[in-house]
């Protein structure tokens, strides 16, 4: 029987020609035999790979998986169709989100935020969805927290640099109403619904709770703090969060107003 040394040499095999010759045969038909045995393997997978897809095709499931595989890891790939599956996330993530919407009057801006409270072991006011991005612009948030702190900051720099560079604070132009989250169109049909350019800020803080209470959800959300602030001539122009109790008499007015509207539905039925 021939051995391998290791070093390139060979001992002389003492078999004859003869044995030499069947033992050949013999690993031919064994090396034959495994080679049928793992192409069958191969085949009864490829069977059961395609049998797998033919039923998820069949049923619909997973025809829209690994869609964004390997272009979803940064803000900063490209898909080969040219968009950033990040940025959509996030999108996403606002679009299920809670409400937030910002409303203009002719004295000031009011903000108001449906904040959900995912846990009874949370403390009050925590989590806040409302920031203060300079003396006179505020900010109200939806989607991710970690995200909006972030562009809290990067908004906070801006205008930070605006105000170092040019001597004055940041301008703002916008809309006299908005909202985002998962209830921004029911929200953006009642702001419509307003004069917002005859109304005050203490006005509009009880509209504004009015509609964070029309638009929440009572069977598929949880319990939610309902969260203020303004700017304006009250403020003297500077962002605050609204007082407790303007805020206390404003939810109760949004829950009066709801309670009439339930009771004339009924009446009418």
């Amino acid at each position: 029987m021939g051995v391998d040394l290791g070093f390139g040499v060979r001992k002389r095999s003492l078999r004859t020609p003869a044995e030499r010759a069947a033992k050949a045969k013999a690993i031919g038909g064994e090396r034959s035999q495994w080679a049928s045995l793992l192409l069958g393997y191969a085949v009864s997978g490829v069977g059961a790979a395609l049998r797998a897809w033919k039923l998820c095709a069949a049923s619909g499931v997973g025809t829209m998986s690994s869609i964004g595989t390997g272009y979803d890891l940064s803000a900063s790939t490209f898909s080969p169709d040219g968009r950033v599956f990040q940025v959509e996330y996030a999108m996403k993530a606002v679009e299920n989100s809670s409400t937030a919407i910002g409303i203009r009057c002719k004295d000031g801006v009011v903000f108001g935020v449906e904040k959900l409270v995912l846990s009874k072991l949370y403390e009050e006011g925590s989590n806040k969805r409302l920031f203060n991005v300079d003396r006179h612009v505020g900010m109200a948030v939806a989607g991710l927290l970690a995200d909006a702190r972030s562009l809290a900051d990067i908004a906070r720099e801006e205008a930070s640099n605006f105000r170092s560079n040019f001597g004055y604070n940041i301008p703002l132009k916008g809309y006299w109403g908005c909202a985002i989250g998962k209830a921004r169109q029911a929200a953006k049909t009642e702001i419509e619904k307003l004069q917002m350019k005859e109304m005050t800020c203490c006005d509009v803080v009880k509209e504004v709770a009015k509609i964070i209470y029309i638009v929440h959800d009572e069977v598929k959300d949880k319990a939610f703090e309902l969260e203020l602030s303004w700017v304006g001539e009250l403020t003297k122009g500077r962002h605050e969060i609204v007082p407790k109790d303007i805020r206390e008499e404003a939810e109760k007015y949004a829950k009066e107003s709801l309670k009439e509207e339930d009771e004339s539905d009924d009446d009418n039925m």
